[in-house]
């Protein structure tokens, strides 16, 4: 089975550390053996940046990361919860024709059940 690859971030204010993982699994074809569909997931990166890291600084990290074997065409899971839309957009700005990866945007809000938005999907 091939690998899959997903880059967590979690963007903090000015005041707070931003905090990005990189998760390996296996993929599992659909069909799949009961036993396969949970397939074991491995930490390969885990980087916190100090509070006050400009953004700019963090895209390019995270920019050059995926341009770089295995991560290219990684998924990007980014939350917004806590900067908003707006430094979200810079975010894309900065990846937009830099980096090929699927790009997904998350808010953690209320509620029981995940709902997809224009903006991303919301998880409880």
């Amino acid at each position: 089975m091939a690998d899959c690859y997903f880059l967590g971030l979690d963007l903090g204010q000015a005041s707070e550390p931003t905090a990005l993982a990189v998760v390996e699994r296996p993929v599992v074809p659909p069909g799949a053996a009961r036993d396969l569909r949970r397939p074991v997931q491995s930490l390969r990166h885990l980087q916190r940046f100090p509070p006050g890291t400009p953004y700019p600084e963090i895209i390019a990290t995270v920019r050059q990361m995926l341009r770089t074997s295995p991560l290219i065409g990684a998924t990007l899971i980014v939350d917004r919860t806590g900067v908003g839309q707006a430094v979200l957009n810079l975010f894309t700005d900065g990846l937009r024709n830099q980096a090929t990866c699927s790009y997904l945007a998350v808010t953690i809000g209320s509620g029981t059940d995940p709902t997809i938005g224009e903006g991303g999907i919301e998880v409880p």
